[in-house]
């Protein structure tokens, strides 16, 4: 049986084209960078900030299409407006696959804990347990094993305080669409 529903790209690329939708997504990436000035630096090579969450939100409202858009976006804009380190193209790309994956996993789907639970655990080892720290490693010459364990353990204690603050702020955005 074939599937007339556009697929999750192409309705994605719908979403961002209508300018409601990429006016939101803007003030969005503005909060995003906004958030990124209260980021907790524990090491020069640990941080701790709530970006996250404006990047589920917009994977959930408009899909990996803009996800990706808020990730390149948040991520050069957040370094112009607020340096930290050098610029480094790699962070750049991880951004947007952070909100490529968030996007369909988020996007048009149910919102349940396990969903939840899986996607977060997902993006934490493929961007930042993984990429993070391998472009980290590039950056500063350090060897990416040296790092694994202090950035595995820093994932490991946050994942259990970000998921139900995803959960609920996924909660609380869908109440305010229902009101639209």
């Amino acid at each position: 049986m074939k599937n007339n529903s556009p697929s999750i790209a192409a309705s994605s690329l719908a979403q961002v084209k209508q300018v409601r939708n990429l006016a939101t997504i803007g003030l969005l990436t503005a909060l995003g960078i906004i958030l990124s000035f209260f980021t907790l630096n524990l090491t020069p090579l640990l941080r701790i900030n709530l970006k996250f969450l404006i990047n589920g939100v917009v994977g959930m409202l408009f899909g990996p299409v803009a996800g990706a858009m808020y990730g390149a976006a948040a991520d050069i804009l957040g370094y112009l407006v607020a340096p930290s380190g050098p610029y480094f193209v790699g962070f750049t790309l991880i951004s947007i696959i952070n909100g490529v994956l968030t996007g369909y996993l988020f996007y048009q789907k149910e919102l349940s804990w396990k969903r939840i639970i899986f996607a977060r655990f997902l993006i934490v080892l493929v961007c930042q347990i993984i990429l993070n720290t391998w472009c980290l490693s590039l950056l500063y010459s350090k060897f990416f094993f040296a790092m694994l364990p202090a950035r595995i353990t820093k994932s490991l204690v946050l994942l259990p305080l970000e998921i139900p603050l995803l959960y609920y702020t996924f909660q609380v955005i869908n109440k305010i669409k229902k009101r639209m």
